[in-house]
């Protein structure tokens, strides 16, 4: 009778436990649905709850299975919860796409691409350029055959030692781009954001941030037929790792870093985290209120270094259709660097079009990001 009743209690203790960890669960996940609403500017501890939603999610379905072999009623509390943003998980992960509709006349397809400089600084061994990675990309381009490109960490050399926008004009067959230079060093290398179109720019434009960093959002009207049309291309805030930084998360996920390294190491980390958080808030506020005032239907493409659980992301997207969730399949990863890959890249449409197809290209690998592209056809 002892031995049953230190059993009882046992199980009991231990039920507790699990109970006390489903609930703190818990509040993770409602704390990661949040994340899209509260500014982190007004409490950015939020933010940090929105981009661990993956795991979050992942913790609290390994705790419906323990339930559901051992206690099954209590499944329900980790699943209702789950159920309250299931449009996250849609966000996350789509099951089935979209193809192209049966009148596939007049379709306009849109690609963004953070290039990451086109490679740039992957020299060769006598610090000559290596134009591997940047060849590799302008023959993903003719492949691809674009009628709107939106490049991110955009660079061009006016010496033409390292070419890109000459090459680019002729590859995808237009004269017509914009580009924009945060950035000039040595009065010949240009690094900033560009977009090139099949069709004709009769306006373009740069959008202001109130937060002075060299990442930056522009725009252009273009015009199809009798029709004009505004396309945006946004780099929002860069979290800005350094090599160190890199290096750190690996050793770290290799179990070889010592306490007090962890410790600095973190701290240093999540305040790059906090800050671009911050900023991020404030240049998706200032391109909404852009957006809204558009005369011309709108197309959004960017990387916004965040994910669909933030804040920034919610406010560009709450007028808009994302692409990925209305014509995308699997899981939508867009970077692929050394830290926790995530879907960071975008292209948003407002109501006047409809998606079709939406592919994040995952064989090229001359970036940290792959490419997005998306068929688009005008329904209004």
């Amino acid at each position: 009778m002892e031995k049953i009743k230190e059993n009882t209690q046992s199980n009991s203790l231990f039920t507790k436990l699990v109970l006390g960890l489903n609930v703190f669960f818990i509040l993770l996940l409602c704390s990661s649905y949040l994340a899209m609403y509260v500014n982190p500017n007004t409490l950015w501890i939020f933010a940090f709850c929105g981009i661990a939603y993956p795991f979050i999610f992942l913790g609290n379905l390994i705790i419906i299975v323990f339930w559901l072999i051992f206690k099954p009623k209590y499944a329900l509390y980790s699943a209702f919860f789950i159920l309250i943003g299931f449009n996250h998980i849609g966000a996350m992960y789509q099951f089935f796409g979209k193809s192209k509709p049966k009148d596939s006349t007049d379709l306009i397809k849109v690609m963004s691409y953070n290039v990451r400089l086109f490679d740039l600084y992957n020299y060769n061994k006598d610090w000559s350029y290596n134009f591997e990675g940047r060849n590799e990309i302008f023959n993903y381009l003719r492949e691809e055959n674009p009628d709107i490109v939106c490049f991110q960490e955009y660079f061009h050399n006016s010496t033409n030692e390292f070419c890109t926008t000459d090459s680019l004009k002729s590859i995808l067959k237009t004269d017509y781009f914009y580009t924009y230079y945060p950035q000039v060093v040595r009065k010949i290398d240009f690094y900033g954001i560009a977009i090139y179109s099949r069709f004709p720019i009769i306006n373009s434009g740069v959008i202001a941030f109130e937060s002075k960093t060299s990442n930056t959002a522009i725009f252009i009207d273009i015009k199809k037929g009798d029709k004009i049309y505004r396309v945006y291309n946004a780099h929002l805030q860069s979290i800005r790792f350094s090599k160190e930084d890199s290096f750190f998360s690996e050793e770290l996920q290799q179990n070889n870093v010592k306490a007090p390294l962890i410790n600095k190491y973190s701290q240093k980390i999540i305040a790059k985290l906090k800050q671009a958080y911050l900023l991020r808030a404030g240049q998706a506020i200032d391109l909404e209120k852009h957006i809204k005032k558009s005369p011309y239907p709108v197309i959004l493409c960017g990387d916004f270094n965040d994910t669909p659980t933030s804040f920034a992301y919610h406010t560009l997207s709450e007028k808009l259709t994302d692409c990925f969730i209305e014509s995308g399949k699997g899981f939508g990863r867009t970077y692929s660097g050394k830290m926790p890959s995530f879907r960071i890249d975008y292209i948003f449409h407002d109501s006047h079009f409809k998606g079709y197809e939406f592919e994040t290209h995952q064989d090229i690998k001359s970036s940290d990001h792959h490419p997005i592209t998306v068929l688009l056809k005008e329904i209004k």
